[in-house]
């Protein structure tokens, strides 16, 4: 008796600390060493619950595409400043990026629900911005940003879609990690990609390190399994799920962006 009492109060603390455990936000530094170019600008969505979204929007002065990215479970986006710099110019592309609430400078505490409906509303923003139709936007997931991506896509189409280190869904995550634990039943925030990915039609690049310790190369590889063509995975040998992409990252997205349809023939 004494034991199913302990594994139920084990149950009702890691509950109450879900979304500490799946978000782990950063505050934006007091100071910084990063000196912003003349084509990156701050965008600030307010939602209709009154949060207010710090985004990136990196316009490129001739793009060839438009990626909207999210970004994983940690951190902010001052963090991930030279990946956008890097990103935008060797592909030649305009970047929107958001910090989900509680990261950065955005407000308010994130949990799927509202995550998912800011996905929204930031592409929205971009189109606004960039002059452009939401389905010219190619959207780019990695890891948590992922299951963003995904359900984005799923809904409501892009002209391409790209996902690094990402998974079939959060609970398979962290059965990994408490397989003690009845996750299924217990976690709130899902993100559930393995029941949306099929409903996208487009191109899909797909990558994962082989060595992953924190999402396994198999879930990658599952929600591969259940994505429509035209569709292409890439496996990175000897590297973690944190580690920068090896060199061929950049000659695997170059090949996809020129495979894309051309702007001017998706749908305005």
């Amino acid at each position: 008796m004494l034991l199913l009492l302990s594994y139920g109060i084990i149950l009702i603390v890691i509950s109450a600390l879900e979304n500490r455990m799946v978000y782990l936000p950063r505050p934006w530094p007091d100071d910084t060493d990063f000196d912003a170019p003349a084509n990156l600008h701050d965008v600030f969505i307010t939602t209709e619950d009154g949060a207010r979204l710090h985004s990136w929007y990196l316009e490129h002065p001739a793009p060839r595409g438009y990626v909207l990215f999210f970004h994983g479970n940690a951190g902010n986006l001052y963090g991930r400043r030279y990946r956008f710099l890097h990103l935008s110019e060797r592909h030649q592309v305009s970047i929107f990026a958001m910090d989900y609430r509680g990261f950065g400078k955005s407000t308010g505490m994130p949990n799927e629900t509202n995550t998912l409906s800011d996905a929204r509303r930031a592409r929205t923003e971009f189109a606004r911005l960039a002059k452009i139709s939401v389905q010219q936007i190619t959207i780019l997931g990695r890891s948590l940003g992922g299951g963003v991506a995904v359900d984005l896509a799923a809904t409501e189409g892009c002209r391409g879609l790209i996902l690094e280190s990402t998974f079939t869904s959060l609970p398979d995550v962290a059965k990994r990690f408490y397989w003690w634990l009845p996750v299924r039943w217990l976690m709130r925030n899902r993100y559930e990609s393995i029941d949306k990915i099929g409903r996208y039609s487009g191109p899909l690049i797909q990558c994962h390190a082989e060595g992953d310790s924190l999402v396994p190369i198999g879930l990658g590889r599952q929600l591969f399994e259940q994505a429509q063509a035209p569709k292409s995975f890439h496996a990175w040998p000897e590297i973690d799920h944190n580690d920068p992409h090896p060199d061929a990252y950049d000659a695997l997205l170059e090949s996809f962006f020129e495979q894309l349809a051309p702007l001017d023939s998706v749908v305005r």
